[in-house]
């Protein structure tokens, strides 16, 4: 919840309510808040590839969730789109999910596991082909939530906040 301290809203300039918008939507990275999806710097959900394959970097580019960003840890990068600097702490922080490890999963894997991850307030969510997890999901308010426990790091999350397993489809390569 936002509390705006100012003049009301009718009276304000239409300029100038565009522009809090336009500054808010780039700010709060949830759907609600943004609309359609913007390139920005604050993605909703940052994503971790190990190291650059061109189906795990693409895939999640091509997700009907949109509102992502795509980072390669290790390796060399041969697209624009993707990053290779670390994220920075206020990205972490303001993501609603981070995706980590993922495979060449079929379109609406990710907003699957967003929605599992927010809407059931769920701690972490492993997308799983054939029996086998694909990769992981971690809820940032879960990770946030773990740092004050002791001896609990970021891949304990899903036990403390409970884990579901979501059987996910994979592109053929």
């Amino acid at each position: 919840m936002t509390w705006h301290d100012g003049p009301e809203w009718t009276a304000r300039d239409v300029a100038v309510k565009q522009a809090e918008t336009a500054r808010l939507a780039a700010l709060v990275p949830e759907p609600a808040t943004r609309g359609a999806p913007r390139p920005g710097l604050l993605p909703d959900v940052p994503v971790d590839v190990p190291a650059y394959d061109v189906w795990c970097v693409q895939t999640p580019l091509g997700q009907e969730h949109r509102d992502l960003q795509v980072r390669v840890i290790g390796g060399q990068v041969r697209d624009a789109a993707v990053r290779t600097e670390p994220w920075t702490h206020d990205q972490l922080r303001r993501a609603r999910v981070r995706l980590r490890r993922p495979v060449a999963v079929a379109p609406g894997a990710v907003g699957q596991i967003v929605a599992q991850l927010t809407e059931a307030g769920l701690g972490e969510v492993v997308p799983m082909a054939g029996g086998k997890g694909v990769g992981a999901g971690c809820s940032t308010r879960a990770l946030g939530r773990s740092r004050g426990w002791e001896g609990l790091d970021d891949d304990d999350v899903g036990r403390a906040f409970d884990r579901a397993h979501v059987e996910v489809a994979i592109l053929p390569t």
